[in-house]
């Protein structure tokens, strides 16, 4: 008989923890934390977009489905989801970044008279015309873009910008240095905003971009204050 009274209360302290540790992880915040500030999303549009439901167990949150979610409110892939992270027992932080357009690519054609204002990965889509294009960015120059941007050309451009953000560049300054990128058969030339700069990169098969960027960037730190200005520095030539 003892057992048996044993036996209930261990069953009866084990429900107890068990419901115990359910409320416990039960979602309660959602924190919303912008990298940079957003003209076309709002916290709250965002938590909407989430569907992130409260009163939920944390361990099935499903954070694939939350990101297709926020992507899938907005339009152009404008928001991307940086990371979901669970705050344990009760709370999820979503870090968001708006992505910024900061390149200028010609659709289809230079006659087209329309372009795509696009982010760095090139994940914007949307077209516009080019007389509607009211702040400074990187224009491309010598490519169009049609029906995808996974063509290598516009892979190795993001490569090369990629890697200034690496070595410490920000989008804003990447646009107060680069005025345009234009592509050739083997090279693409990169040219300063102020001054007559220009880096040419090699486009060979087995080039490799993010070394090209630190190898001209360094000499061009090596120049004196006044030549860099006006200076041409070619990579096939170091």
């Amino acid at each position: 008989m003892k057992k048996k009274y044993i036996a209930i209360i261990i069953c009866v302290i084990f429900i107890a923890l068990i419901v115990l540790f359910s409320n416990i992880f039960l979602i309660k915040t959602v924190e919303v934390v912008f990298e940079g500030q957003p003209k076309s999303a709002t916290k709250e549009e965002i938590l909407t977009a989430s569907q992130i439901e409260l009163n939920t167990n944390i361990f099935n949150l499903n954070e694939k489905r939350v990101k297709e979610n926020i992507c899938r409110y907005f339009d152009n892939n404008l928001i991307s989801v940086i990371e979901i992270e669970r705050q344990f027992p009760n709370k999820v932080k979503l870090v968001i970044k708006e992505r910024r357009p900061i390149i200028i690519v010609p659709y289809k054609n230079s006659q087209s008279g329309q372009c795509i204002p696009t982010d760095i990965d090139f994940q914007l889509v949307k077209e516009r015309d080019i007389n509607q294009i009211d702040f400074d960015a990187i224009w491309i120059k010598g490519v169009y873009a049609d029906k995808t941007f996974n063509i290598n050309h516009f892979l190795q451009i993001n490569e090369i910008l990629k890697q200034f953000l690496e070595i410490g560049f920000t989008e804003e300054s990447l646009i107060a240095f680069i005025s345009e990128i234009e592509v050739k058969a083997d090279t693409i030339h990169l040219y300063t905003r102020f001054g007559d700069g220009e880096f040419i990169f090699d486009r060979k098969a087995d080039a490799n971009m993010k070394k090209q960027v630190s190898a001209l960037y360094g000499e061009y730190n090596n120049l004196d204050y006044d030549k860099r200005n006006v200076f041409i520095i070619d990579y096939r030539n170091l």
